[in-house]
């Protein structure tokens, strides 16, 4: 669980590029945090590599991926975003 206040360094180890920090916007707020301390660990309590932090994420988002429930041959619609059909 975060602490509440992360506005303090203390003894925190937190990202230094973003690199570090990009990975992990696709992310809910609680499993940012564990994705960072997991990386952190796999680091040896150091500051992680993007790459340490890329895969981390990408362990979690296979241990959480929504089925695809479409077969082969169904045709669905692909929806965009407002901002895409605006370019």
């Amino acid at each position: 669980m975060p602490p509440e206040d992360l506005t303090t360094n203390g003894s925190q180890i937190l990202p230094t590029s973003e690199g570090q920090v990009r990975p992990i916007t696709k992310l809910e707020p609680q499993e940012q945090w564990e994705v960072w301390q997991q990386a952190v660990e796999l680091a040896g309590g150091k500051v992680p590599t993007g790459r340490i932090v890329k895969d981390v994420v990408q362990r979690i988002m296979e241990r959480t991926k929504v089925p695809n429930t479409y077969q082969i041959g169904e045709v669905c619609q692909k929806l965009f975003s407002m901002r895409a059909n605006s370019k």
